[in-house]
Parts: C-alpha cells; structure tokens; sequence
C-alpha cells in the first residue's frame, strides 16, 4: 500500500504541474457514488475544491488533494467502515474543507462564517438527502464555538457516537 501511495502521490504532483482543470476532479477523487458524481456537478464545489496553494498544515495545495488524501485514509480505516459508513464519511470528506475558499481570512476568525459552518449551510440548502452528516456537521460547529469551555465539550462529544 505504501508503494500505491507513493505512486498516486507523483501521479498527482504531474497533474499539478501540468495546468490542472475541472474535469480533472473527477479523475482524481474517482467518485464512488451517484450523490458524489452529482455533488461533482456543482459549480461552487468545483470552484472550493479547485481552491489552495501549498501552505502550513497543508502542503498538497488544492482542496482536491486533501480530500484525495482523507479518502486513502478512510480506504485504510481498521476495521474497515461499513459501506454506509463509508459513504457518509466520503461525504463528509469531499465537502468539509471544500468552503475555505469563501472564509475571510483578513480577519480573526468568525466562527459562525467558519469553512465547516458554510459546508453544512451548502449542504441544508442544496444536498437535502445527507441529513446525518449535517447532524455531525452541527456537532462540529459546537464544537468549535466550546472549545473553551471542556464540560460543555465532552458534553457535545458524548453526544456524538460513532457506531
């Protein structure tokens, strides 16, 4: 596995180099699913994976990318997710990070204008049929907005319960 993801990696850094497009996408998160295929049609998807130059904490650049790289993780989960599961999870994947390009970076960060925050409002407003992931989605946020409180987060965390 470690070879296959050596190889994907370069195959990657090729794409990169050579003037990536938006039919690129497709190729390159390989979508399982007709909800992926048809969450891949959407401009503002397209426009949020396309997003992202090489920085700290992400150095594979493009949202694409990282969501490629989550996807190898949730291939590798042990033990391996069920297919429902995985569904969700690639789902979550594929639009989680995928809003960074609308968060405003030119000031401290608003947490209720936060990439996860704009996913789950994309999500309510245009993908109606993955309501669990917008519940976890929901989680998150309060996550977020505790994280300075630690009772009123492992409060949230009990809450969550991955089965």
């Amino acid at each position: 596995m470690f070879f296959l993801q050596i190889f994907y990696n370069l195959e990657l850094y090729f794409i990169e180099c050579v003037q990536m497009t938006l039919e690129d996408i497709p190729k390159i998160l390989c979508p399982e699913t007709d909800l992926e295929r048809r969450i891949l049609t959407m401009p503002e998807i397209l426009q949020g994976l396309m997003w992202g130059e090489p920085r700290y904490g992400h150095p594979e650049g493009k949202v694409v990318f990282h969501v490629r790289e989550i996807y190898f993780n949730i291939d590798n989960l042990t033990p391996a997710p069920t297919s429902e599961d995985r569904i969700k999870l690639r789902t979550i994947a594929l639009l989680h990070d995928t809003f960074k390009f609308r968060e405003d970076r030119s000031t401290p960060r608003d947490y209720t204008k936060y990439h996860a925050v704009l996913a789950r409002q994309f999500a309510e407003a245009n993908i109606p049929e993955i309501t669990e992931q917008v519940l976890i989605y929901r989680i998150y946020d309060q996550e977020k907005k505790s994280s300075r409180c630690p009772f009123f987060k492992n409060q949230t965390r009990q809450k969550w319960k991955v089965q």
